[in-house]
């Protein structure tokens, strides 16, 4: 079997990011909880793929990338490389040749900025009169004030509050000064290919929506409206500036087409993007439908040795590491993440499951007693991706377009496997593994 590929996560997207806060519960440092959460998920990442890719430079600028930009993230989530040197648990894939020149290209197509504690309209808005200043006054502030603070300057001329400029501005440097000192790994991007497969995958042209206005806005989508003129690929911003029509109907099922077509339209732009950079794909969607494998699909294709038992709130147990120890636990696990990731050996990710259980706080219990879910490493068709969407799963033709890979039961007792599958409620968190994707 062929090396464990690389892996784009939908968590880390910038957009995904932003649906997590509103403009009036923006935060500007990590609580307790939240960075509990935040380092478990990056270091969880740092286990399950030795290729992590954050992906493409303009997703640094989530709202949670930017909490966690501060010369602390090292310690707390950074991996060794084969060097003995500590670099963060992701590669960035630039435009042009570095984070800075990507982040040039941002300010020179009007980015619109996921960050920005501002309502969506407002960000448009501002997006628009960062198209309109024109590319001699875009390198003009460039040049005046540097890359990062130059294009703070251009948000601040379109409104944006000062605050809220120089928190983007030392987080976008801080991402270049890791770039320049080695601790951020960067590469240049390759070409997004087109993404008429990853629509087909999830039969966008059939997704059930309510209203005629959705589906006019659903053929605006797939049609050239949404290229970019110039690279002809579709950009995301374009979308959702079709999508905001809908949002802003008064009609309730109007709104509800607007969430349907934009949480299909991130599944296929996700996909392309994995696609593109021969990656795994993880979709974590708060929604059970999107990441549903349904009981019966699992009964019939699960096998109890592809299965490695974790302990309830693993990912409590990571995020609850301090660096000191976080450090020694990567470590201590090197060479079974080696065999886990030169051969999808799950033996290997039982022992790591196996550290996990002993690494137990006396407060992750009875917070993660109830959070029982099941990750499935799947090798998918192309027909089988759309019907994760589906909460009923009636594709006759699913289970064949299936094959699993890798179990991760989070569940403590020998009998997980089979208690898990009987639960009529249970939520399995995917990662969706292309034919033809390998280890780069």
């Amino acid at each position: 079997m062929p090396p464990v590929p690389q892996m784009f996560s939908d968590w880390y997207d910038s957009v995904r990011q932003r649906e997590l806060i509103t403009s009036s519960s923006v935060r500007t440092d990590l609580d307790p909880t939240l960075r509990c959460t935040v380092l478990g998920q990056m270091r969880w990442d740092a286990i399950r793929s030795p290729g992590r890719i954050q992906s493409y430079a303009q997703l640094l600028d989530g709202w949670i990338m930017h909490l966690v930009a501060n010369d602390r993230i090292l310690d707390e989530i950074g991996v060794l490389d084969e060097g003995g040197h500590t670099v963060l648990p992701f590669e960035v894939a630039n435009y042009g040749f570095s984070v800075e020149s990507s982040l040039v290209d941002i300010a020179h197509r009007g980015f619109l900025f996921s960050s920005l504690p501002l309502r969506e309209r407002d960000r448009l808005l501002v997006q628009a009169k960062i198209a309109e200043a024109g590319d001699d006054e875009v390198e003009r502030r460039l040049d005046q004030y540097g890359v990062a603070h130059g294009v703070a300057s251009l948000l601040q001329q379109a409104g944006v509050p000062a605050e809220d400029c120089a928190r983007l501005a030392a987080a976008w440097q801080f991402w270049i000064d890791q770039e320049r000192a080695g601790a951020l790994r960067s590469r240049q991007a390759r070409t997004l290919c087109d993404d008429a497969e990853s629509l087909a995958a999830e039969d966008f042209h059939a997704l059930p929506l309510r209203t005629p206005a959705g589906g006019f806005i659903r053929e605006r989508i797939v049609s050239d409206a949404t290229r970019d003129p110039h690279t002809r690929i579709r950009r995301r911003s374009l979308v959702y500036a079709e999508i905001a029509h809908l949002d802003a109907s008064n009609l309730g099922d109007e709104r509800a087409d607007a969430m349907t077509l934009k949480s299909a339209f991130n599944r296929c732009y996700h996909r392309t993007i994995a696609r593109s950079e021969n990656a795994m794909l993880y979709l974590h969607e708060a929604d059970g439908g999107a990441r549903g494998l349904r009981r019966r699909i699992a009964e019939r294709e699960a096998r109890a040795s592809h299965a490695a038992i974790f302990p309830a709130g693993y990912l409590e147990l990571l995020g609850g590491m301090s660096a000191e120890r976080w450090q020694q636990f990567m470590s201590q696990i090197r060479g079974e993440l080696r065999q886990w990731w030169q051969s999808w050996d799950v033996q290997a990710l039982q022992e790591i499951g196996d550290r996990l259980g002993r690494e137990r706080h006396p407060d992750v219990g009875s917070r993660a007693e109830g959070r029982k879910a099941m990750t499935a490493f799947a090798s998918i068709g192309g027909s089988a991706a759309g019907a994760f969407a589906d909460p009923n799963l009636t594709g006759v033709t699913l289970g064949a377009g299936i094959g699993l890979l890798a179990w991760i039961v989070t569940e403590p007792g020998v009998e997980a496997l089979g208690r898990a599958l009987a639960d009529r409620r249970q939520l399995y968190d995917l990662v969706e593994v292309w034919p033809g994707v390998s280890a780069n």
